[in-house]
């Protein structure tokens, strides 16, 4: 089972989804074309998809799974993007981590704070000893992040992803605990 936890930044908050976050989820996709092919999603979610994968979240939680966090303002506690640690492999203390941002809540470190958030509390927290980083080759921006984070480029993984009916390769960074950038 994963804990559940509210993690607190500067910049940003983690915290449980809540209803009132739906409409601007599903905003982000309107207001960019290819956010749900950036993000691996097949096709552009819906309102009853958005709420059906909330009331799964717990028991994703529960199987140890995956967790999914609301990235808030902290001010206000607006939704600004999610992230998720998911695919736990937890006889090699390892998952991998995705998240978006919303158009409009981009380039003011958000995405960072949360990315170093979760990392550290994954290691902290559940006992994890990595957490990977998959994207895809032209995705410049979530490329640039990853490395700034901390995570390490560790190739490219070739035909990785079946995304629209297409075998898709993907750029892979890692963060290990006791790597400097999360010591």
């Amino acid at each position: 089972m994963i804990p559940a936890a509210r993690l607190e930044g500067d910049r940003v908050v983690l915290r449980d989804f809540a209803p009132r976050d739906v409409d601007p989820f599903l905003q982000a996709f309107a207001d960019e074309s290819a956010l749900d092919r950036l993000i691996g999603y097949e096709e552009e979610p819906t309102k009853a998809w958005a709420r059906k994968r909330m009331r799964e979240e717990a028991n994703e939680r529960i199987g140890g799974r995956s967790i999914r966090f609301a990235i808030a303002a902290p001010d206000d506690d607006a939704f600004l993007g999610q992230i998720a640690l998911h695919s736990f492999s937890w006889m090699h203390r390892r998952a991998d981590c995705g998240f978006m941002v919303v158009p409009g809540s981009r380039r003011g470190g958000v995405a960072l704070e949360a990315l170093r958030l979760i990392v550290r509390w994954a290691f902290a927290t559940l006992g994890l000893h990595r957490v990977g980083l998959a994207t895809l080759i032209d995705n410049e921006p979530t490329i640039r992040l990853a490395e700034r984070a901390g995570f390490q480029r560790e190739g490219v993984l070739r035909a990785y992803t079946y995304e629209r009916g297409a075998r898709i390769d993907n750029l892979y960074y890692g963060a290990v605990e006791g790597d400097p950038a999360w010591a």
